[in-house]
């Protein structure tokens, strides 16, 4: 037989392997679904010194993958959450948690209030935030069948036992720390700062990775690190032609793009001693600031050079012998690319 249960506690997990349950059909009292209405004694009234008394159990946890040694799927049940447990070979000695549960609640004219699925929308915290709320999908997708295509969905929190703070164990007031999503379109991870990570129900300090389709419909991965208490960004994407770095409040960005490389702030060129850009040039092992530039290119391709062996009709290099056909293209190469910064 299966019963609904409730995790009174977790703490002592890494010692004994078993997690503390209340199982309805056992307990001699009426049992709190939400231990956070009488806390802390709709934890403790169920518990004793003795465990032979205990009104709860100790039960091991059940995986859909594991079983081996050093191996497996880990996901530790937090307290105050409700679930399944049975009895293995229907002995009250062997509780097995076998996980959770996601019930559909209703109104009084018995349509959906809310399901309790996790939302992988960040924005969604706080009361009445779950995945379905008032029939509707509250996740971050523009349709039913978009939501159909997040085949994981992990929001993770801790609820804790250090006092006596209704919050600690209240689902709707503990921080969310991560989102994983998984679907047939992207794969999405956001871990949120422990200390600070929220303002209120609102995002704060967080860390995301992003595989998919990036704006321009590329395959790509995107790294971002965002504090939007200090106004700073940092983004990392990448695609398979190239690469834009982005970072701090005046978005610094470092661009690969056709062969090329190219440092910007606010989507202009890098202004460094009035330099107008900076850009490694293809394959060549060459930094130029066109400013800096300028005025020598000006001269040097565009009047004739004396050498010592007499006025010569191209350019020259220090040795006084003219110069090599690659070397002079690459200065009409810088100038023309002074032109275009201009």
């Amino acid at each position: 037989m299966i019963y609904k249960a409730m995790v009174m506690d977790n703490s002592n997990f890494f010692r004994t392997g078993t997690i503390r349950v209340r199982i309805a059909g056992f307990y001699q009292r009426k049992i709190e679904w939400n231990l956070s209405q009488n806390y802390p004694t709709s934890i403790e009234e169920g518990e004793t010194d003795d465990e032979r008394f205990s009104e709860d159990f100790n039960a091991i946890l059940s995986s859909p993958m594991g079983g081996g040694r050093n191996y497996g799927t880990l996901i530790l049940p937090q307290i105050n959450e409700k679930g399944l447990v049975a009895f293995l070979g229907n002995n009250k000695r062997n509780p097995i948690w076998l996980g959770s549960l996601f019930e559909v609640v209703r109104d009084a004219n018995y349509s959906v209030e809310y399901v309790n699925i996790p939302s992988d929308k960040p924005e969604s915290e706080g009361s009445n935030s779950d995945g379905i709320i008032n029939g509707q999908q509250n996740m971050n997708a523009d349709s039913d069948a978009e939501a159909l295509k997040k085949n994981v969905v992990i929001r993770t929190k801790n609820t804790v036992r250090e006092g006596s703070d209704p919050a600690d164990v209240d689902w709707e007031q503990r921080p969310t720390s991560n989102i994983i999503t998984i679907g047939d379109q992207e794969i999405n991870i956001t871990h949120f700062t422990s200390e600070d990570g929220w303002n209120g129900t609102t995002p704060q300090k967080y860390q995301s990775i992003h595989t998919g389709k990036n704006a321009d419909n590329k395959d790509s991965i995107t790294a971002k690190v965002v504090n939007d208490s200090s106004g700073n960004t940092g983004k990392i994407e990448l695609t398979e032609d190239g690469f834009i770095a982005t970072v701090g409040q005046d978005d610094v960005s470092i661009e690969f793009k056709d062969g090329e490389l190219f440092f910007r702030t606010n989507g202009k060129p890098i202004n460094l001693e009035n330099a107008s850009e900076i850009k490694f040039m293809g394959e060549s092992d060459n930094l130029v600031t066109y400013a800096d530039l300028a005025d020598f290119l000006d001269t040097f391709l565009d009047h004739e050079h004396i050498a010592p062996t007499g006025k010569t009709e191209g350019l020259i290099d220090g040795t006084g012998k003219p110069l090599s056909p690659e070397l002079s293209q690459l200065l009409k190469q810088f100038k023309a690319e002074k032109i275009k910064t201009e």
